[in-house]
């Protein structure tokens, strides 16, 4: 899976932003990036883009990583104050040990 963009109506521009692999591709609210997640969904990059008089675009910026949960369909969003929402995957519960004695 990699992230393109091609414009609407299609005119025959069409550009391929990753080459690494990606996934869940998200517009920021103004325009000037588009935010998406690591093939495995545990690091979140960014991508600064111009759409004013043809589009252009800079190198992937990773923002951050952690354990987050994956599925179908975008597990994340930004919101218009460009604060990040994503599903993180529970810690594991440490293991407890019982033991019984009888007699």
């Amino acid at each position: 899976m990699e992230i393109f963009v091609q414009a609407y109506p299609p005119n025959g521009g069409k550009w391929q932003l990753t080459s690494g692999r990606g996934r869940d591709p998200v517009w920021s609210h103004n325009g000037d990036a588009i935010y998406f997640r690591s093939d495995d969904g545990n690091c979140v990059y960014a991508i600064d883009v111009e759409t004013t008089d043809s589009f252009s675009y800079g190198q992937a910026t990773l923002l951050f990583e952690g354990n987050y949960r994956g599925g179908t369909g975008s597990m994340f969003d930004v919101s218009h104050d460009g604060r990040f929402v994503l599903v993180k995957e529970p810690q594991a519960a440490p293991t407890t040990t019982l033991q019984v004695v009888v007699n």
